[in-house]
């Protein structure tokens, strides 16, 4: 058990002092310098964290009386400063004592703004360096102010904090004496109450570079909050703490109505300001870390069907996540990314997708696509198995309130783009946004570079900020010539994009898609998926580099596993129903069984990219 012994007191003064706690120490708690208030003449202390109470064996403390320090005095009192009779009567009904009072160099004399003979005020001196710069003088309950005219500007008591890393801030010179006389020493006080500070900050810039924490002890009404914001603004939050009082708006009034104790109380048990968006992972209740144990697992989005299982194995997205989707121009990847989004609507009823899309001719062309790929037949009514009015229709009611398109007759920054996807946010709930593609924005005339990466950062922030998916196309560079001729045949990846890293830095996912060539090197129905960057195990980290490989289907616009065959099911039927399939296990399907499965349809592949209808009509492959 410590003892009184056992205290350190670095700055002994006759009246109440500060010092470590021995007790703390002892107890493993933390320990705050301030903590305990020492007073040596009367062989009392006191800790203000784990209300320990020592007293020195040596002199004659009052046990029964230790919370009562303030006594009153004897009436037949000497006046041992330089201040008169009723000035010393008046500090002593504020708390302050003589001993305090020279210490803090108080004096009684005539403003040097009045002239001689006038009468004498209390006379805070104000010292920098060791030398008075200026005098503030003071009336007693009147509360008149006058100062020396082109004095220097400084805070009360700016020397006193020289050798301290901590620093108590008050809003008047009767505050930082009040200080004093708890024991505090270091401490300063702004001249002008909540006035102006830039001369002030720059006149002790020296001394409060020195600082690592200030503790803000200001007044606790509107114009202390005024003072407390610009000091945090000039200091930093993340070195500012803010003391509370419980029994008055300053620290006079809380030592007035408190006690010596009640102010150091209230000083030690200051509040740091937490920085701002940075939580302690510590800082929770046994309740809330059960609670957070039990929270469901994050859900994944993974697109409905048994088309998808292989690729559900290795991918899945996550909301507030950003996805880049690349590959050469014209293999496939706004096709896919269709049907990868319709299918998602259909796995998960609160899906709400919306594309900005200007890759595409016309709205009426986009729309097109999608009805083929949700009744899942040609939306042309002059090929064979087309889609019917009344199927059309049931695929116009399924993407009702789940499908919105953002169109524009000009090219739009990506502002304007993420200012029309959080209206829709607003208004229809959406959830699931894609810009395809990257290339077709506008450009502000930055350095690309710098833009791109400003770009992909404004993406990721609104989608964690909204807790939506975002899907980005972005086309590689340098591996198509001006003639779109194919340079370099490989499966893009994420640097490739921009010829920098930004795509694969500040992205959470990626993959590309890829088409497959035959012997002749020509373009066939198989198409690769491969995943080039999964943030976390739950989109599939564990899975980087895998491709998967899919056949697409001419009929509509659907992609289906090479293993399981066409899936030709509409969208909108319930999910249960059964998927009529079309038997294709070789894993690697040769143009003349391409051939024939497309027959089996009503579709012959043609040698120039290119297919064929029964009906002798010819129309291109849709990548």
């Amino acid at each position: 058990m410590a003892k009184f012994k056992d205290i350190i007191v670095k700055r002994p003064k006759s009246g109440w002092s500060k010092a470590e706690c021995p007790n703390c120490k002892e107890m493993g708690k933390r320990v705050k310098p301030e903590a305990l208030g020492v007073h040596l003449v009367e062989g009392i202390a006191k800790c203000h964290k784990c209300d320990w109470v020592a007293f020195d064996d040596n002199k004659k403390g009052d046990k029964a009386n230790y919370e009562k320090p303030i006594v009153t005095p004897p009436q037949d009192w000497e006046n041992h400063t330089t201040l008169g009779d009723e000035a010393v009567k008046w500090f002593r009904g504020r708390g302050i004592g003589q001993q305090t009072i020279k210490d803090c160099k108080v004096t009684f004399e005539v403003p040097s703004v009045f002239k001689k003979g006038s009468g004498k005020w209390v006379t805070f001196n104000y010292f920098h360096e060791g030398k008075r710069v200026n005098r503030k003088y003071r009336t007693g309950k009147s509360k008149k102010f006058v100062q020396d005219a082109n004095s220097k500007k400084v805070f009360y008591g700016i020397d006193d904090i020289a050798g301290y890393k901590e620093c108590y801030i008050v809003e008047g010179e009767m505050d930082k004496i009040a200080m004093w006389e708890a024991g505090i020493v270091n401490c300063i006080s702004v001249p002008n109450g909540a006035g102006d500070l830039n001369d002030i900050f720059e006149n002790c810039e020296e001394e409060l570079s020195k600082i690592n924490k200030f503790i803000l002890a200001v007044d606790n009404d509107s114009a202390g909050k005024g003072l407390r914001d610009n000091l945090i603004h000039r200091f930093g939050r993340y070195k500012c703490a803010e003391v509370s009082f419980k029994h008055g708006k300053d620290a006079n009034d809380e030592l007035m109505h408190g006690g010596i104790f009640k102010l150091q109380e209230a000083c030690v048990d200051y509040i740091e300001f937490p920085i701002e968006n940075v939580y302690d992972y510590g800082d929770l209740t046994d309740e809330q870390i059960i609670a957070e144990r039990n929270k469901p697992a994050k859900k994944t989005l993974k697109p409905y069907g048994k088309r998808w299982d292989r690729l559900n194995d290795i991918f899945s997205v996550i909301r507030g996540q950003l996805t880049v989707v690349t590959g050469i121009p014209s293999m496939g990847k706004t096709t896919l990314l269709h049907d990868y989004t319709l299918s998602c609507i259909r796995s998960d009823e609160s899906i709400i997708a919306s594309y900005y899309t200007p890759e595409s001719n016309t709205m009426e062309d986009h729309k097109e696509q999608l009805y083929e790929q949700i009744v899942g037949k040609p939306y042309d009514k002059t090929k064979e198995g087309c889609a019917t009015n009344t199927e059309l229709i049931q695929a116009s009611k399924f993407m009702k309130g789940r499908f919105y398109g953002y169109w524009v007759d000009k090219m739009v920054t990506l502002d304007e783009v993420i200012e029309t996807f959080e209206a829709q946010v607003m208004r229809y709930g959406t959830n699931f946004f894609v810009i395809d593609a990257y290339n077709k924005l506008k450009k502000t005339g930055n350095n690309s570079m710098n833009e791109s990466s400003q770009d992909l950062a404004k993406l990721t922030s609104f989608a964690q900020r909204r807790g939506v998916f975002v899907f980005l196309v972005a086309h590689p560079r340098k591996m198509v010539d001006s003639d779109g001729e194919m340079k370099d045949a490989r499966i893009p990846n994420l640097y490739d994009v921009k010829g920098n890293s930004e795509f694969y830095d500040q992205t959470h996912n990626g993959f590309a898609v890829h088409c497959e060539y035959d012997d002749q090197n020509k373009r066939t129905q198989e198409v690769t998926f491969k995943l080039l960057k999964a943030k976390f195990k739950e989109n599939g980290s564990q899975n980087i580099g895998q491709g998967i490989k899919f056949k697409f289907d001419l009929t509509n616009q659907r992609y289906s596993d090479p293993l399981d065959g066409y899936d030709r099911i509409p969208m909108y039927e319930p999910k249960d129903s059964l998927q009529t399939t079309i038997d294709t296990s070789e894993s690697d399907i040769e143009p003349s069984r391409l051939n024939a499965l497309s027959r089996q349809s009503g579709y012959a592949v043609q040698d120039d990219n290119s297919f064929e209808t029964s009906d002798g009509k010819s129309y291109e492959y849709p990548f």
